[in-house]
């Protein structure tokens, strides 16, 4: 699995907000419009899972319609 975030430099005064999205290109337009916040990817639940521990952030913008989250993946973000 590859690192989505491994080549972003997070500024130390911006809150972290988690994207949790599938779409590649709406990863890139929703990173540029959130320009005031660390923004971290996730591209499914796993991952977003472990991002959200690593990074803590103030805020989480799921995708509700994942394909590729299984029947659960909807509950499993709401319980972040």
């Amino acid at each position: 699995m590859t690192d989505l975030n491994a080549d972003a430099a997070f500024a130390t005064d911006k809150p972290f907000l988690l994207i949790v999205e599938d779409d590649v290109e709406l990863q890139t337009q929703l990173r540029w419009h959130f320009n005031n916040y660390n923004v971290v990817v996730a591209h499914d639940v796993t991952t977003a899972l472990a991002a959200f521990k690593e990074y803590r952030p103030s805020v989480v913008l799921q995708d509700l319609d994942q394909q590729s989250s299984g029947p659960n993946g909807i509950d499993e973000g709401l319980r972040l």
